[in-house]
């Protein structure tokens, strides 16, 4: 079961652009949360709009908004951030869709160069399951890279070093650096000569 699910059927998607608007339910928000192993998802909307380009593929763009609640890794106390992202997806059947890296050799066959760019992602489409294509599947991925990996609250900071020990201490205690004691020699040898 899909945390939060809207599919559509791809043998009705055509040339012609379709909008949908999604908003996550409690329960949906309540299974994302669990999911993306965070406090809470408070609120999950996305604009996306669908369109079939080049006859097969499926192109699912859209702008996702969100209010996220995660524990802080300053001070493990919860943090509650807004989220906003933009993304793109692109789907085909199976029968359509490429292996990534059979088309890359290909390619690399054809140009004799292992240096070629990748494939962008509408020719390395990912395969239709079951027909359908599920929105809601493609917003929870994009709402898990749109998070932030290192929440803190405002008045946080990240410890640098042990705040006990003072920045002079700190600074006396690292290993001194080699290229510092060439430079003390090129001292030398300069009031030696002058």
């Amino acid at each position: 079961m899909t945390e939060f699910s809207y599919k559509i059927r791809a043998d009705k998607v055509d040339e012609k652009v379709e909008r949908y608007e999604l908003e996550a339910d409690a329960a949906s928000r309540e299974a994302l949360a669990e999911r993306l192993n965070i406090v809470s998802v408070d609120a999950l909307s996305a604009t996306v709009s669908v369109q079939r380009i080049q006859g097969f593929i499926i192109a699912v763009k859209g702008t996702l908004k969100g209010v996220v609640t995660q524990q802080s890794k300053v001070s493990l106390t919860p943090v509650q951030e807004e989220v906003e992202d933009s993304f793109e997806a692109f789907f085909a059947e199976n029968t359509n869709a490429v292996s990534f890296a059979r088309k890359r050799q290909e390619h690399i066959m054809e140009n004799q160069d292992p240096e070629v760019s990748f494939l962008d992602e509408r020719d390395d489409p990912e395969p239709i399951e079951g027909g359908q294509v599920d929105l809601g599947e493609v917003v929870t991925q994009y709402l898990s890279l749109a998070l932030n990996p290192f929440p803190k609250a405002d008045d946080e900071h990240f410890p640098v070093g042990d705040d006990s020990v003072s920045a002079d201490e700190d600074e006396a205690q690292l290993p001194q650096n080699p290229f510092a004691k060439l430079e003390a020699l090129k001292d030398k040898l300069k009031d030696k000569e002058g």
